[in-house]
């Protein structure tokens, strides 16, 4: 039988998610997997990745919850294969996270409203049903993956990445997606690690496969002179509290010289608001600029000219915190040197000698790395870059990585 992949995502194509729609275009074209994806969600935005525009003529947008389609597809369900309907019932009732009760009014809802989408998905699949059904994020998404897995009989896998983990209130849902899809996916030791003291037998069923990226796309020769003599700075991230972007413009506030700099921040988020009033609070407006969402050429236009990425994660005040970040893969991938933090799977990206981490917490080990890497000679900063490039070149090359993954599959 050929092998075909159908993809169940929450919402697709986001900017922020570049690392969902290289998977699939790698598996697709590179390794031959034809691939469809079902989203629950289309984003409410203008600017789509060049990448991702050809994948949405291969996506189906999921009706809104209880719509004619969506109860025409569960009674479909119920009268042509009650018995399925009842098995998944029966595995929803055992799935009750009893032990939390403050979880158990949400969990009800999340499967009413996940059940409800599977029904749909579920009747779109059978007259050809693909080979095996994969998500991304231990949340809702994964969830109707299962419950659709459960009602066609095609096997499932996810992957889990951060926040889906450290911030899910319910983890015996994360055990239970881990326990009956066919393998699990996550992207760090670190958090293969968290897993499996969630439950040890979850172990043997979890691969550490990582976000990797396109490299025929960053081209560090493509650096050559820069516009500016000044030294760039950049950071690319949604500006939410776990990214750390305010203590960046701090670190600055206390930096002499700061005429010879320049920083940038790419991105959006409820931070927004925020960090330009920080910015004008430490008279930094000459000095940091915030440029909003871009797509992926304007971010590598920037990266050509940057001589450091900053970005100094950290545990935001609900336990949310990056896994891997993919933007410090690109700036690594670009040969540009890194300021970051020993944070979840940071250290086994950002290591002998690609760049400099500081704890979390230590705003003043951050001040006195980016002062380090600002007064390094370019030559030094250049051979940072390169150690950098020979990480994601034998770790997070996302062909290598899409194949462990299509290999799986």
């Amino acid at each position: 039988m050929k092998k075909s992949i159908a993809y169940i995502l929450w919402e697709f194509p986001l900017l922020s998610e570049t690392f969902i729609s290289n998977e699939i275009l790698f598996l697709n074209q590179k390794h031959k997997l034809p691939v469809t994806i079902f989203s629950n969600k289309k984003p409410q935005i203008h600017k789509v990745h060049q990448e991702a525009q050809a994948l949405l003529e291969k996506t189906t947008y999921l009706p809104p919850f209880l719509s004619y389609q969506t109860i025409q597809a569960a009674l479909y369900f119920s009268f042509v294969y009650p018995l399925r309907v009842f098995r998944v019932l029966f595995l929803l009732l055992k799935m009750i996270p009893f032990r939390s009760p403050r979880v158990i009014p949400y969990f009800l809802a999340q499967s009413g409203f996940c059940l409800t989408k599977a029904f749909y998905v579920s009747k779109k699949i059978m007259a050809n049903k693909p080979t095996h059904l994969h998500s991304h994020y231990a949340q809702s998404a994964a969830f109707i993956t299962l419950l659709t897995s459960q009602l066609t009989g095609v096997p499932y896998s996810f992957t889990m990445h951060a926040h889906d983990i450290f911030t899910n209130p319910n983890k015996r849902l994360i055990v239970c997606l881990i326990k009956k899809s066919q393998f699990a996916v996550t992207i760090s030791q670190f958090n293969k690690a968290y897993l499996a003291r969630l439950d040890p037998s979850c172990a043997e069923k979890i691969h550490v496969i990582h976000c990797g990226i396109d490299l025929s796309r960053f081209h560090p020769a493509e650096r050559t002179s820069k516009a500016s003599e000044k030294i760039q700075l950049l950071s690319v991230a949604r500006l939410v509290g776990k990214k750390g972007i305010p203590r960046v413009v701090r670190a600055l506030a206390q930096l002499d010289k700061k005429e010879a700099l320049v920083y940038k921040i790419i991105g959006t988020g409820p931070q927004e608001n925020e960090l330009r009033e920080l910015i004008q609070e430490k008279n930094l407006s000459d000095f940091v600029r915030l440029m909003g969402a871009q797509t992926s050429s304007v971010v590598k236009n920037e990266l050509l000219q940057t001589d450091v990425f900053v970005l100094p994660c950290q545990v935001d005040k609900d336990g949310n915190m990056d896994g891997i970040p993919v933007a410090l893969m690109e700036a690594m991938a670009m040969e540009i040197p890194v300021l970051s933090t020993r944070l979840s799977g940071i250290p086994e990206l950002v290591k002998d000698g690609a760049g400099l981490l500081s704890d979390p917490d230590d705003e003043e080990a951050l001040l006195k790395h980016l002062q380090t890497l600002i007064s390094m000679k370019k030559e030094e900063r250049e051979e940072m870059g390169k150690i950098g490039r020979r990480i994601i070149e034998e770790e997070f090359n996302i062909e290598t990585e899409t194949k462990k993954l299509g290999d799986l599959f």
